[in-house]
C-alpha cells in the first residue's frame, strides 16, 4: 500500500503478485485489497488484461468480508481504469455507487464521499456536463488534499482549471495549475506534478503565449529526444502524458516529423493495449501534425478515426480541448464530408459548436453535398492487426460479446473497433464490412 500511495506502480505490482503467490492471503478482505491494487498499478502501466477477472474477483472477497467501506476504494480505482479504456457508462455507474455507499457511511461532504467524487467531476466534464462537474468540484475540491491520493488530485485540479478556461477565467486557471504544482512538490507526487506541467503548457498555447511554450519546448530538448519519448515495455502513464506535452509543444516549433513519428508509434501502442483515450488523444494531435505539413488527406483519416472512437464511446472533452487552438481543423473535416446522413457529420458539428462558443466564434457554414461516401482506395496498412483480428471472428459469426470474451477484452472495445472497421471501409453494415476485407484481402 505504501508503494501504491507513493505511485511506484511497478513495485506495488510485484509486491501484490508476491503475496499473492507466496504467501497464504487467507483473509477475504487483504485478498481483495491485492486484487483492487493490481487493477490500478497495472492500468498506470497500461495493461487491462486482468482487469474483470480481477474486479470479479475482489468483489466476491468483499462480499465475503462483508464490507462495504471498501467498495468505495474499489470503484474509485475501477472508474479511472474505464475511463481510460473508453467505458464512460461503466466509469460512471462505478463512482457514482462509490459516492452513494460514502455519503451513507459518512455523510456527502466527507473526504470519504470526496473519493469518488472528484472523479465522477472528471467523468461529467468528458461529457460536457460542466454545471454537474462544476457543482461536485465545489464540494470536494476544498477536502482534496485530506485524501491525498494521486488520482484525485489530478483530476480535481486538473479539470477545475478546464472549467476555468472554458469559462474565459485563464488568469485564475494559471493560478490554480501553480497552487497544483506547489503541491505536488510538496507531497512528491510526480505523476500530480507531470499533469500540472503538461496543462500549464496546454494552456501556453491555447493562450498564444508561444515564447513561453517555445522555451518550456527547449528546456524539453535538453532532458530528451524523440526515440526516448516512444512507448517501450516499461512506459507507465506519465510518460504518454510527457509525450503528449512534448508533441504539442513540438507542433509550435516546427518540429513536425518527429512528432507524427512519436504520435504514431503512441496510437498504435495505445490501440493494442485497449488505452482508447490516449488512442483518441494522440489521433486528434496527429491530424494537427498532418494539416500543418500539409498533408490533408492523412490529417481527416486521423480526425475521423478520433471522433469515430469518440463518438462510439461518449467522449467529447477530450476531442474538444485537444482541438481548441486549431478549429480550422474540425472545420475542414465538417465541410469536406461527402455523406449527408453519416452520423459522425452531425457529431463533429455538435463539437464544432461547442469549441466556437466557448472561444466566442462563429461557426462557419458547412458544404456537405449529398454525394455518396467512396473509398478511393483501400490500401494493406489500413486495417491493423487488431482490426483484422475481430472482423475474422466476425465473419466466422461470433457475436460483440463472444468476440470480446475470445479476445479477453470488453464488448465496449469491440464496438468501437467495429465503428473503424466501417469507417474506414465506408461500409455501415457487418456483412459488408467481411465482404468488403474478403475483397480486398484483408481476411480470409
Amino acid at each position: 500500500m505504501f508503494a501504491l500511495f507513493r505511485d511506484d506502480m511497478p513495485h506495488a505490482e510485484r509486491l501484490c503478485q508476491e503475496m499473492l503467490q507466496d504467501f497464504p492471503v487467507t483473509d477475504p478482505y487483504l485478498r481483495g485489497n491485492l486484487y483492487t491494487c493490481l487493477i490500478y498499478a497495472q492500468r498506470e502501466m497500461f495493461n487491462f488484461n486482468s482487469v474483470n477477472t480481477f474486479d470479479a474477483q475482489s468483489l466476491q472477497l468483499y462480499e465475503e468480508a462483508n464490507s462495504r467501506f471498501v467498495l468505495i476504494w474499489h470503484y474509485s480505482i475501477l472508474g479511472p481504469t474505464e475511463l481510460e479504456r473508453g467505458n464512460l457508462d461503466q466509469a460512471e455507474a462505478s463512482l457514482t455507487l462509490a459516492r452513494a455507499i460514502a455519503s451513507e457511511i459518512s455523510g456527502e461532504l466527507s473526504p470519504l464521499a470526496a473519493m469518488p467524487g472528484i472523479l465522477l467531476a472528471e467523468i461529467f466534464y468528458e461529457r460536457n456536463q460542466l454545471e454537474k462537474a462544476d457543482d461536485l468540484l465545489n464540494l470536494y475540491l476544498p477536502i482534496a488534499d485530506q485524501i491525498g491520493f494521486v488520482d484525485q488530485l489530478i483530476a480535481g485540479y486538473i479539470y477545475r482549471a478546464r472549467l476555468l478556461v472554458a469559462r474565459g477565467a485563464d488568469t485564475e486557471a494559471k493560478k490554480l495549475l501553480k497552487e497544483a504544482k506547489t503541491l505536488a512538490v510538496k507531497r512528491d507526487f510526480r505523476r500530480f506534478e507531470i499533469h500540472a506541467e503538461a496543462e500549464n503548457a496546454r494552456q501556453m498555447i491555447l493562450t498564444r503565449d508561444y515564447k513561453m511554450a517555445r522555451h518550456l519546448f527547449r528546456e524539453m530538448l535538453k532532458q530528451t529526444n524523440p526515440d526516448s519519448l516512444y512507448p517501450g515495455t516499461r512506459v507507465i502513464s506519465s510518460d504518454a502524458i510527457k509525450a503528449l506535452t512534448w508533441c504539442r509543444l513540438a507542433i509550435v516549433e516546427g518540429h513536425l516529423n518527429d512528432a507524427a513519428a512519436v504520435s504514431r508509434k503512441w496510437i498504435r501502442f495505445a490501440k493494442n493495449r485497449n488505452a482508447l483515450r490516449t488512442a483518441m488523444q494522440f489521433n486528434v494531435l496527429l491530424a494537427h501534425i498532418l494539416q500543418q505539413s500539409g498533408d490533408a488527406r492523412k490529417s481527416m483519416r486521423a480526425l475521423r478515426e478520433a471522433l469515430v472512437a469518440a463518438m462510439s464511446t461518449g467522449f467529447v472533452r477530450t476531442i474538444t480541448d485537444e482541438m481548441k487552438n486549431n478549429i480550422s481543423l474540425l472545420t475542414q473535416f465538417v465541410q469536406g464530408q461527402h455523406l449527408a446522413d453519416d452520423p459522425i457529420l452531425n457529431y463533429a458539428n455538435q463539437l464544432l459548436k461547442i469549441i466556437a462558443d466557448e472561444c466566442g466564434q462563429d461557426i462557419p457554414a458547412s458544404s456537405v453535398s449529398v454525394d455518396s461516401f467512396v473509398v478511393e482506395d483501400l490500401p494493406v496498412e489500413l486495417l491493423s492487426e487488431r482490426e483484422r483480428e475481430i472482423l475474422q471472428l466476425v465473419a466466422g459469426g461470433l457475436l460483440n460479446k463472444e468476440i470480446a470474451e475470445s479476445l479477453c477484452t470488453t464488448e465496449g472495445s469491440v464496438k468501437w473497433y467495429l465503428q473503424l472497421i466501417y469507417d474506414k471501409l465506408g461500409t455501415r453494415r457487418r456483412a459488408q464490412a467481411v465482404q468488403r476485407a474478403r475483397d480486398n484481402g484483408f481476411i480470409r
